[in-house]
């Protein structure tokens, strides 16, 4: 069974595409209104949105490589073993996201929100979360590996059999150092001091 989706343009009427089936590569849906979409398997690689509204959409299994998702708002959306590999998340909301298993190598989620977000096993290698807010996160078996934690904020956030190693620090800085839950030693993980 093929589905079907309307997507409208955030605040207006007006229907920027419907979709039958699952494919909507390099597609422009800045602004796009998709809260509570049903997405899961669609392919969205290398797509636009910009600031699109994703809350409490399905994305499970979806494709987003290299998919442009800057400022998009997608708090408490399904994105297990989604694949955001490559893909621009700087400043998006993702309060309480669910991404199991998710695919998030080399992806750019600087400034993202992350808070209660759910990265069990997700594969965040290479990943910039420079300034990320990952308070509360669950990050259990993740892998970290070289990812930038410069300025993070993992304040509560579980860290059990995730792999730091390379990841980048900052325990001195202007803006601010990184923030790791209470007791956590950061000498102890193999993660590493970014250069000044």
């Amino acid at each position: 069974m093929r589905k079907r989706v309307l997507i409208m343009r955030r605040g207006s009427s007006e229907i920027l595409y419907e979709v039958i089936g699952q494919d909507l590569q390099e597609a422009d849906l800045g602004c796009a209104y998709l809260d509570n979409a049903d997405l899961a398997a669609v392919d969205l690689s290398g797509g636009h949105l910009i600031a699109a509204s994703l809350e409490r959409a399905d994305m499970t299994g979806a494709l987003l490589r290299g998919t442009d998702l800057r400022n998009a708002h997608l708090a408490a959306a399904l994105l297990v073993e989604a694949d955001l590999s490559g893909a621009h998340l700087a400043e998006a909301d993702m309060q309480g996201a669910v991404l199991w298993g998710a695919n998030m190598a080399r992806a750019n989620l600087e400034d993202a929100i992350l808070r209660g977000a759910d990265l069990r096993g997700a594969d965040l290698s290479h990943a910039n979360l420079d300034g990320a807010d990952l308070t509360g996160a669950n990050l259990e078996g993740a892998n970290l590996m070289s990812a930038d934690l410069r300025h993070a904020d993992l304040t509560d956030a579980s860290l059990s059999n995730a792999n730091l190693t390379a990841a980048l620090y900052s325990p001195f800085s202007e803006r601010f150092p990184t923030r790791w839950p209470r007791g956590f030693n950061s000498g102890e993980c193999g993660a590493v001091i970014a250069e000044a």
